[in-house]
């Protein structure tokens, strides 16, 4: 039986701490997400391989036997401030959703809601649960668009954590959003490596927000290496083309620590940047790269270097080509090939 009375009170609560959106639905309401993988691998097969590890999305009380309904909270990070020298080389939403972020601190005051309420509850980080973007748009805070990015009212600037927990209960919300025209197709002109070739269809392995993260394990040998351009981590190329994110907000807000990331997401302070302040500093708000590797952003930075070429990079190229990391020193010596040993 639905627990209408702990809905509200969740979704109230969840309000309350600063959430822009909050909704609940059943666990067997995801299963419909299989489909849409399904589908993706039609139109995209050699993504098969890749896809197949989000497939106990579909179904994640498979792994938590005990769970019953899914809570959903979408966090608006489009206002807050971010640093201009970022943009274009680092995603926003990892410039807000950090460590210590209002985000979390709502995240934990959620979650000790939870537990006051005596409800057992799971939010894994990382990869997560289920598919959020699939689970926000079920419970009617929106809808996802051709870029594949799930939009409010505020755009796609929005961050969404999911909880199984172990109550039947359902809230779900309504919007009066518009669809994408069917005309429109500004989101895949923006894609510099095409992974947007069909709508509401991308290929994750050529996408730059995967390449930059997840895959894009050798550089020098990547075909889609020079349209990576400046992305150092993330892209919002098709996110900063949709008509649907004008809006924008004329108040934003500072955040505190957002300079300091700024400042250590240059590509010459990566460039230098030391194990312990990575692990301790830096990836826990770049978690898509695990502790292990810096070697991989320093890879990025190296590729920006190449990218957006000058003279300056050449002695600092010269000393990471030493570093004690093989696909660092790798990279280094395909940029000084392809710069100073080419003229």
């Amino acid at each position: 039986m639905l627990n209408q009375e702990l809905s509200e009170q969740i979704r109230n609560k969840a309000i309350e701490l600063g959430f822009e959106k909050c909704g609940i639905i059943s666990i067997s309401a995801m299963s419909g997400y299989l489909d849409r993988l399904q589908e993706r691998e039609k139109h995209f097969p050699q993504t098969e391989p890749f896809l197949n590890q989000f497939a106990d999305f579909a179904h994640p009380e498979s792994s938590f036997p005990w769970a019953r309904s899914i809570v959903v909270a979408v966090w608006n990070f489009g206002q807050y401030r971010t640093s201009d020298d970022l943009k274009g080389i680092v995603g926003r939403t990892f410039l807000t959703t950090g460590p210590d972020s209002p985000l979390e601190q709502a995240q934990i005051l959620l979650e000790n809601f939870f537990k006051d309420h005596s409800l057992q509850y799971t939010s894994h980080a990382g990869l997560g649960l289920t598919s959020s973007r699939y689970a926000a748009e079920k419970a009617g805070l929106g809808i996802i668009r051709k870029n594949n990015f799930f939009y409010t009212e505020n755009g796609s600037s929005s961050y969404i954590t999911t909880w199984l927990i172990d109550a039947e209960t359902q809230w779900c919300g309504t919007h009066q959003l518009a669809q994408c025209p069917d005309s429109c197709d500004l989101c895949r002109q923006a894609c510099p490596t095409g992974s947007l070739s069909q709508d509401y269809a991308m290929n994750p392995l050529i996408c730059i927000a995967c390449l930059t993260t997840f895959t894009g394990r050798d550089l020098p040998a990547e075909p889609n290496r020079k349209q990576i351009g400046s992305w150092i981590y993330g892209c919002d190329a098709c996110q900063d083309a949709c008509p649907f994110n004008k809006k924008g907000s004329s108040e934003l807000k500072d955040l505190p620590g957002t300079e300091t990331v700024a400042k250590m997401m240059n590509p010459k302070m990566i460039l230098a940047l030391d194990e312990q302040t990575w692990k301790t500093c830096l990836q826990p708000q770049f978690w898509y790269l695990k502790p292990d590797e810096l070697w991989k952003l320093k890879v990025n930075a190296l590729n920006y270097m190449l990218n957006n070429w000058k003279d300056e990079y050449a002695d600092l190229i010269r000393q990471t080509a030493k570093n004690e990391s093989g696909p660092v020193r790798k990279m280094a010596d395909f940029v000084l090939e392809n710069t100073i040993d080419s003229k």
